[in-house]
């Protein structure tokens, strides 16, 4: 093998490696409500943080009772860089799952997940 035909195989494979981190599932690290947390029905702010930056016009978060879509809930596009916060309306007492579907800025990585918490009744 010559080293022109060297570097170009070196290139190729560093391209990639570099396209497959590009697209590697994003990572959820911190989220309010955290799971299996009790909200008061009061507190109408959810968030989730990811491990990169997110692209929030096109990620999305939802509130589901029992498997059935209660809120969808429009993420601020001003919010920070690696955040997707919303607000939404109070909740009844219950069991409820927050999900996301996020998109990265860097090579358009996905992530989605779900975080199970409960709302209390009213103090």
């Amino acid at each position: 093998m010559n080293r022109r035909h060297m570097a170009v195989t070196a290139t190729a494979a560093l391209l990639c490696a570099s396209a497959a981190l590009a697209q590697a599932a994003m990572r959820m690290t911190e989220s309010f409500p955290a799971a299996n947390a009790i909200m008061d029905g009061r507190n109408t702010r959810f968030s989730v943080m990811f491990d990169g930056p997110v692209d929030h016009q096109s990620s999305r978060l939802f509130i589901e009772q029992n498997g059935v879509v209660q809120q969808v809930l429009t993420p601020r596009l001003n919010s920070q860089p690696n955040t997707l916060y919303s607000d939404g309306r109070p909740l009844r007492p219950g069991e409820y799952t927050l999900r996301w579907d996020a998109r990265g800025t860097r090579g358009g990585a996905m992530g989605s997940g779900a975080i199970a918490f409960k709302v209390g009744p009213a103090r």
